[in-house]
């Protein structure tokens, strides 16, 4: 058995996608987000999605460093587009707009459609 420090392997996952052409705070998310699954229990979900990420990647499927782009908003409820970035980037920013609109008006709902 070969076993990695996940310090190690989340660098090493994180320069994976430096490399691809994420930048330097999409690929330390990608990194810490697929350690993390494996961490978890999740393997499935882990840095065995690496080489199918960055087939999508590179085929335009996946696009890098994308920014939500807001479809309908609403004081209490936005409904985002992706636009076809790493759900664990899109994700994480429609949590942070979930979160402030939450703290701003007492509740949200935030629509990230697949």
């Amino acid at each position: 058995m070969i076993i990695i420090k996940s310090e190690d392997l989340t660098n090493f996952v994180r320069d994976i996608f430096a490399a691809a052409g994420c930048s330097e705070d999409e690929a330390r998310q990608m990194g810490q987000s697929l350690v993390s699954a494996n961490l978890s229990g999740h393997d499935s979900h882990g840095v065995v999605r690496v080489p199918r990420y960055l087939e999508w990647l590179a085929s335009g499927d996946f696009v890098a460093d994308q920014k939500l782009e807001i479809v309908i908003d609403t004081p209490s409820m936005v409904v985002v587009d992706g636009g076809y970035g790493f759900g664990q980037s899109m994700a994480k920013q429609a949590t942070e707009l979930g979160i402030a609109r939450a703290k701003q008006h007492g509740l949200a709902l935030i629509a990230l459609p697949a």
